[in-house]
């Protein structure tokens, strides 16, 4: 994009941070990973340190850290995970190995010391290889994954959705070959020289296009949005610099994917104007359940947080640390965690995914065909077949949230009737 592209740098570069490297420890994790037999030592303090040790550079906090969503309370099934962890400390890290020690399988946990029968427990699963090759080298810095708006998230995004489009058949569909298909009134459309609104008449039926799912927050007059007044103005150019952050990253998120055509209701339906938005309300189901994929801006608050957020890269490396005076390789990985699924943004979850709180989600995330979820640690895949997480981008989460979309019955748009098409059919008659 050659007039556009010194904004997109611009605005992805405040989002670069330090430069991180990888498999390093902090004094107090050192201990830890050269233990060579079962032992308790004492740990940082509480939550708080462990954020700042992994901020330091410490990756086994770091992982520890990425972790802390995921805590468990052993003894109380019933609480959902990160609740209401535990940060008064200090805390204690135990480390404990299987049997038989041949295997060289371990864990660790982590919690409040003296009360792990009532604490949150952090816990990580590793293993012990004799790989002192495959290790040598590892202790480089990472690539610029300090982001969920990195080249790497993006193409791993990329990925997901070129896979679902050319392999998951009439389980996903794709919508732009039906005769019928109903396309938005208007797109932005993101060229090599600019940004600006088009209608669509200006595109065929056949238009693939990505759509935004994200919170409005408090409305503000002063806040770039489609009205009778600028129409005309942003039907010939749109300054990136006037975007709201969210809007900017989608449009960058957009270009990246390799699209040029980008569905906001904000800037493609008129502000103000009821009659365009009595009839474009009746369409927004369709608008979701023609595009391609959604992005959903799950953390973000109002359109100014934006839809990528900074993140520690250690969390998404696994930690291979050569243990002391051997040839022994400890090794750990996020994925490992126990209740991992529950990092996967829930239909009804609350914190950190505030986008559940808004009524219109529930359309937007069941009609759409794809959704890529941008969250508080890394990037998630929906589809109707289904669900993945960045860190392990191939291993499928067979979450009950699948039974749902399972409920509804194929997404494909060319199965006519099916329990989708009725529910839009009697939202578009409520309406």
């Amino acid at each position: 994009m050659a007039t556009t592209d010194s904004h997109f740098v611009a605005a992805l570069a405040e989002i670069r941070g330090k430069r991180w490297l990888r498999n390093q420890l902090c004094s107090t994790c050192k201990p830890i990973i050269n233990c060579a037999s079962d032992a308790t030592i004492p740990h940082l303090q509480n939550a708080a340190e462990i954020q700042i040790s992994a901020s330091q550079g410490c990756h086994l906090c770091s992982l520890l850290y990425g972790s802390l969503p995921l805590a468990v309370n052993k003894y109380n099934k019933d609480s959902l995970p990160g609740t209401a962890i535990k940060t008064d400390g200090p805390w204690a890290a135990e480390i404990r190995f299987e049997q038989p020690l041949c295997l060289r399988k371990f864990k660790i946990e982590v919690y409040t010391a003296g009360q792990r029968n009532q604490s949150y427990i952090l816990r990580l699963h590793g293993d012990t290889k004799h790989d002192a090759q495959a290790w040598a080298g590892k202790t480089g810095d990472l690539d610029s994954n300090d982001s969920t708006g990195s080249d790497q998230s993006l193409e791993v995004a990329k990925s997901w959705l070129d896979e679902c489009l050319y392999r998951h058949g009439d389980t996903c569909g794709n919508s732009s070959s039906h005769p019928n298909r109903v396309v938005p009134t208007r797109l932005v459309a993101i060229t090599d020289s600019s940004i600006s609104l088009r209608l669509s008449e200006n595109h065929d039926i056949s238009v693939r296009y990505l759509a935004l799912s994200y919170c409005w927050g408090t409305p503000n007059d002063s806040e770039l949005k489609l009205t009778d007044q600028n129409r005309k103005l942003l039907m010939q150019n749109v300054r990136y610099a006037d975007l709201p952050c969210t809007i900017a990253e989608a449009v960058v998120a957009t270009e990246r994917l390799g699209y040029r055509y980008l569905w906001v209701d904000r800037l493609c339906i008129l502000q103000g104007n009821g009659v365009d938005w009595k009839f474009e309300a009746t369409r927004m189901g369709r608008y979701y359940q023609n595009s391609d994929c959604c992005l959903a801006a799950l953390r973000s608050e109002n359109p100014h947080h934006g839809l990528f957020v900074s993140r520690n890269p250690l969390i998404m490396e696994p930690l291979d640390v050569m243990q002391d005076d051997t040839d022994l390789v400890r090794h750990i990985s996020i994925t490992s965690i126990d209740s991992y699924a529950g990092h996967y943004p829930r239909l009804y979850n609350g914190p950190p995914y505030v986008l559940s709180r808004r009524a219109w989600v529930l359309q937007e995330r069941l009609l759409a065909p794809r959704t890529i979820h941008f969250g508080s640690l890394m990037l998630y895949w929906e589809c109707g077949k289904l669900r993945l997480a960045e860190d392990k981008p191939t291993l499928d989460l067979d979450l009950p949230y699948s039974v749902i979309l399972r409920k509804f019955g194929s997404r494909s748009p060319q199965s006519q009737g099916t329990s989708v098409d009725r529910i839009i059919s009697e939202a578009d008659q409520n309406l």
